[in-house]
């Protein structure tokens, strides 16, 4: 099976929930963002959900290698830009870019850090980088480990049974910091995902643990150990 058909495989047996907590959190997270600019790339938009809002403002380019995929996005305003793989140099000039989006991309990724050096080449001076991905030492992971289980809550292998994540490229708070900053960006806008109300039934039963940790801002306050995800935002500094 090549990538691409792995893909488009993968986008109809696993259609995002577009109304999760998750996706809620992050579109949350995007409405605080205070853009300037004429153009933003989304590196694998998915069905542009995300970034359609910026469409009326924005010249916004959905990169995906989902072609169905890809044919949502464009229904909701995005310029379609269709990937061969994974690995795929960004068709876009050098210092063109004001604004990039790469939301639970960087896990799924061979090399990462080739994708992040590809988004630094492309962004202009001073233009922000936007970075979602999961933590896998979440305190949930960590518990199954313990007993001897591999579990990625983030990620949807588990609630299918599956037998291996999707996530190829475990990220950490330290992880997603070192390799920002190795690259050349400047973070500079830090936001930590817990969920207000689970909505996994095997997680229902300790909502009042949820509700408590929320109230004390716990997730904020230990990020590395409590935070399921991290949106972090950052800058091109030369």
């Amino acid at each position: 099976m090549t990538e691409t058909a792995y893909y488009n495989e993968y986008w109809e047996k696993h259609k995002l929930n577009e109304l999760s907590a998750y996706s809620k959190w992050k579109m949350s997270c995007l409405t605080k963002l205070k853009l300037s600019g004429d153009t933003i790339v989304d590196i694998g938009c998915g069905s542009g959900i995300l970034s359609a809002p910026f469409t009326n403002e924005f010249k916004v380019y959905g990169l995906d290698l989902s072609s169905e995929a890809l044919e949502l996005a464009k229904n909701r305003g995005l310029n379609p830009v269709k990937l061969e793989n994974q690995d795929t140099s960004l068709t876009f000039e050098s210092d063109s870019i004001d604004h990039v989006f790469c939301f639970d991309v960087l896990e799924h990724l061979f090399a990462p850090e080739h994708t992040v050096k590809e988004v630094y080449r492309i962004l202009k001076p001073g233009g922000t980088f936007h970075v979602v991905v999961p933590n896998i030492l979440n305190i949930i992971n960590r518990l199954h480990f313990l007993m001897g289980e591999f579990v990625d809550v983030m990620d949807v292998s588990h609630l299918n049974n599956e037998l291996f994540s999707e996530h190829i490229r475990p990220f950490s708070k330290k992880k997603l910091t070192y390799i920002l900053e190795k690259h050349g960006f400047r973070i500079f806008n830090k936001q930590n995902y817990f969920p207000a109300s689970f909505e996994e039934e095997s997680w229902k039963k300790i909502q009042v643990i949820g509700n408590l940790m929320n109230s004390l801002n716990i997730p904020d306050l230990f990020p590395s150990l409590f935070a399921l995800g991290f949106f972090y935002s950052s800058k091109k500094i030369k």
